[in-house]
């Protein structure tokens, strides 16, 4: 049986607290190093939390919907700001660069998560895991200690920017960092969530200009059971 699906983790990250529920399905976005200048990236955020500060002071309603609709808003300008042209070094547009990336996801698949869907473009990437495979109690086993080895999102994520950057590094003889630091996550609050963040990542070529399929891109993935369901079916 499943651990309880409402267990959650909750830390602070840029001072806001921030929820990852135990064996959730989450979509995650890896941002090259030199994506997004970093004064404005700062300018940004910093713009955020005074908005979402100022939802915790206030006395309207709604604040956890408002506080969503804050952070949706923020990941949409991200995305912007990602495919705005400048100088910066697009790693991914190399090949060799971006199938390092891909095989690190796939190395870590059917062990810490289900990978669902990615996308790797040329100075990002998107993806989407559902960590409910570490939430499968064996015979025998407590669902104390398959919580004790429950490898969580933010390690993840770790291991897989770390061993793509030594990978990719290696293949290249690049040098130097790879990643931004951090990365965002959004959990998927429903299937209709989990769909509609499944055909954004998929279309993210497309919306690129880069092909007029996202099948014809070589480094998007969709499981087949979710890419035969029409968006706005559910």
């Amino acid at each position: 049986m499943p651990i309880i699906e409402q267990l959650k983790t909750e830390y602070r990250r840029n001072e806001q607290p921030h929820f990852q529920p135990i064996g959730a399905t989450f979509a995650v976005t890896l941002m090259a190093h030199d994506a997004i200048p970093e004064a404005l990236l700062k300018r940004v955020r910093e713009r955020r939390d005074v908005v979402l500060m100022e939802i915790d002071q206030d006395k309207l309603p709604q604040k956890s919907v408002r506080k969503r609709g804050i952070h949706e808003r923020y990941f949409q300008y991200i995305e912007k700001l990602l495919h705005q042209q400048r100088e910066q070094e697009y790693p991914f547009k190399d090949s060799v660069m971006a199938k390092a990336l891909e095989d690190r996801l796939k190395m870590y698949d059917g062990k810490y998560y289900d990978l669902v869907a990615y996308s790797i473009m040329s100075n990002h990437a998107h993806l989407q895991v559902d960590l409910s495979i570490q939430c499968s109690i064996s015979e025998g086993e407590t669902e104390t200690e398959k919580l004790a080895a429950y490898i969580n999102l933010a390690t993840i994520i770790g291991k897989i920017k770390g061993g793509a950057t030594y990978d990719a590094n290696k293949a290249t003889g690049r040098k130097g960092t790879l990643w931004m630091p951090g990365y965002y996550d959004r959990y998927m609050r429903s299937q209709r969530h989990l769909m509609t963040e499944f055909w954004y990542i998929l279309r993210n070529p497309e919306k690129a200009g880069l092909v007029t399929n996202w099948r014809d891109h070589p480094f998007t993935y969709g499981d087949p059971n979710l890419a035969g369901v029409p968006f706005g079916s559910l």
